[in-house]
């Protein structure tokens, strides 16, 4: 991705660097319509078909299909880790954004969006990444609070957590950024006693809606293994 160049917003020059941006088509047409309009809004973009290799050199990846499925985000697993990746899809369909955000994927927007909407939203995920990296250079991590029942975010706001978000929270905490199982977490939350696995799967997703403001994400999915912390929390004495 060549040449930087600073932003325009609103006709006017910003100081802040123009964000990269990778498209990567699995599946469908191009968004060509999409890719001019980030270009002429001031992002730097690239697009090519299926999954690139140089992928670091890129702010933000979007990934296009017509469907999200099994096989596409098995293809997308080692792509979490290494960037920011908001997916596209053809169809706003409620279970599919569920699956892809579990997955790891940073958003999920469909295609039929307004181009100006999703220039907006990449924009703010981009600025948040800034904002989660000097935070993790002053090596300023997450806090959950037992007294308060609530995680502390690196920048002091405050996430409320019900007694079962708390509990999830606590196992997640403790594991040190390992991946938790579904299967463990669902014996640990429940003692031991036997309940569906997707219990512990809602609590998950609410958790991850609660600090979906911030990046780094707190809780990254391993696919088809479980949940982890991606980034450190720690666990205040009483």
């Amino acid at each position: 991705l060549e040449g930087q160049g600073l932003a325009t917003i609103g006709g006017r020059e910003s100081a802040q660097p123009a964000p990269r941006v990778l498209t990567c088509v699995l599946s469908g047409a191009a968004p060509t319509a999409l890719t001019d309009r980030l270009s002429r809004a001031g992002f730097v973009c690239r697009t090519v078909d299926g999954l690139a290799e140089d992928v670091e050199d890129a702010d933000l990846v979007l990934v296009v299909v017509d469907v999200v499925t099994r096989a596409a985000l098995d293809r997308l697993a080692g792509l979490w880790r290494r960037t920011m990746v908001v997916l596209l899809y053809q169809d706003s369909d409620e279970i599919d954004r569920i699956l892809a955000l579990e997955a790891g994927a940073d958003d999920v927007l469909a295609l039929d969006m307004g181009p100006q909407e999703i220039a907006a939203r990449l924009r703010a995920l981009h600025r948040r990444a800034d904002q989660g990296g000097e935070a993790e250079r002053k090596d300023r991590a997450w806090v959950l609070k037992p007294d308060l029942r609530a995680l502390i975010a690196p920048d002091g706001g405050t996430v409320r957590l019900t007694e079962s978000e708390y509990k999830v929270a606590r196992i997640l905490a403790e594991a040190r950024g390992e991946v938790v199982t579904r299967e463990h977490l669902t014996r640990a939350y429940h003692d031991g006693r036997t309940i569906k696995s997707r219990s512990s799967d809602t609590l998950i997703l609410r958790l991850r809606k609660k600090t979906g403001g911030y990046h780094p994400p707190l809780i990254r999915t391993m696919h088809r293994d479980g949940y982890y912390f991606g980034v450190p929390v720690k666990v205040a004495n009483l």
